[in-house]
């Protein structure tokens, strides 16, 4: 109890000379029949489901270009040495390849959208804040931590106030160059029934192969679905035979939801689709087209 900084192996203490009480593990009498394949395969089913997802491969790829790009500079560096100003660098270099015309302030087209200039074309401020947040997770998946200590310029470089400055930077550019994000247009009853009667008429074209009936009679159904469930088209797709139910009465359809991109935790996302009046809208004709052409 003399507190003395020994190693953490030490026998005895160098101060007052305490022995350290060695300890023993009972050997085991059997061994435990384990098959380390199984585990490797299982391991290696988690990374592959994984790795399925868009942030995971835009990740993979920005994991191989970042340090191509390190590697190339005037004194190369690597992802051990990166400093904050070649996150910088490698985030500049990646604008070139943007498709957002971003205007000068004295550009005519900028009060014009229907002129032609020969402003640059940089990246979306939303797709440069989602780069630096890859970078930093790279940065820290190979022994860079999370945060950058600019008094021993040691850490993550893809955390340093420098670099939110340059994101900060962009912001101010875009906007003042009035790039905003653009709101996908709502699709309206009318609109929804134009592409209805527009599939109903391709299904029922003789002339189709077997692939195209199927395609057309799945996107029918998607779009009916979608339009009246208000759920994200992405959350959509993922719903499997098993997360919809047939309500008793046969009025409709009942969907079950409990992994999508906002539900992640357990958590089940339950809501009906009824049948409707009109057939061309329908979602649950819809779904039941579906069915019965996959069926066929």
């Amino acid at each position: 109890n003399c507190n003395y900084p020994n190693d953490e192996t030490f026998t005895f203490c160098q101060q007052c000379g305490y022995r350290r009480k060695p300890i023993q593990e009972k050997p085991f009498k059997e061994r435990l029949s384990i098959d380390e394949t199984d585990i490797a395969q299982r391991l290696q089913q988690f990374s592959q489901q994984r790795s399925s997802s868009r942030y995971v491969s835009q990740k993979s790829a920005l994991e191989s270009e970042f340090p191509h790009f390190l590697a190339s500079l005037t004194s190369a560096k690597s992802l051990a040495s990166a400093l904050p100003e070649d996150v910088i660098a490698f985030l500049v270099w990646k604008d070139r390849a943007g498709k957002t015309k971003v205007h000068q302030p004295s550009c005519p087209a900028l009060s014009r959208p229907d002129l032609s200039c020969a402003c640059p074309k940089r990246l979306a401020f939303g797709t440069v804040d989602s780069m630096i947040g890859k970078l930093r997770a790279i940065l820290a998946d190979n022994g860079r931590g999370s945060e950058w200590h600019p008094m021993l310029g040691v850490g993550n470089p893809a955390a340093c106030r420098s670099v939110k400055t340059y994101l900060a930077n962009v912001r101010e550019e875009r906007l003042k160059a009035r790039v905003t994000p653009h709101q996908a247009e709502p699709i309206l009853v009318g609109d929804l029934a134009l592409i209805s009667n527009h599939i109903e008429h391709v299904l029922l074209h003789k002339a189709n192969s077997a692939i195209q009936i199927f395609v057309h009679a799945r996107d029918q159904a998607v779009f009916k679905a979608l339009f009246f469930a208000g759920d994200r088209g992405t959350d959509l797709l993922l719903t499997k035979v098993s997360d919809i139910l047939r309500l008793p009465d046969n009025s409709g359809f009942l969907f079950n939801h409990n992994w999508t991109k906002s539900l992640r935790s357990g958590d089940a996302n339950v809501f009906a689709s009824k049948r409707g009046s009109k057939k061309t809208l329908c979602p649950v004709r819809g779904l039941e087209v579906y069915v019965s052409v996959c069926k066929s």
